[in-house]
């Protein structure tokens, strides 16, 4: 398994589980990321996506993307894409440990 730095979260809507970024490489829904803080660990899959309060299914680098989140977020926590090579291809315990959200059902709209 390995990360990239995709983006920092720039702001947090608490009442709707939402936050955005900047994103720094391309990310789709579906990708896995992880978020992490000062007290933020979390893995995660890309369920909703949206820029401009219109859904997407792919953001590219500059893009001001707001994403659905599974736990607690702050602002300026790290996010990474997370990818998988043949050789690895699964999740150490601790990873597991800090897995929320995956497999959760899509929410239509986010912002």
């Amino acid at each position: 398994m390995s990360e990239k730095r995709i983006g920092r979260i720039n702001h947090v809507f608490r009442k709707i589980s939402a936050a955005s970024l900047v994103l720094e490489e391309p990310i789709s829904v579906g990708d896995r990321i992880h978020i992490e803080g000062h007290t933020t660990d979390m893995i995660q899959k890309v369920g909703s996506m949206q820029i401009d309060r219109k859904p997407i299914r792919r953001a590219w680098r500059g893009d001001n993307v707001a994403i659905l989140v599974h736990g607690r977020v702050r602002e300026n926590d790290e996010v990474y894409l997370v990818s998988y090579d043949d050789k690895e291809g699964f999740l150490t315990e601790d990873q597991e440990d800090k897995l929320v959200g995956v497999g959760a059902e899509e929410d239509e709209v986010l912002l």
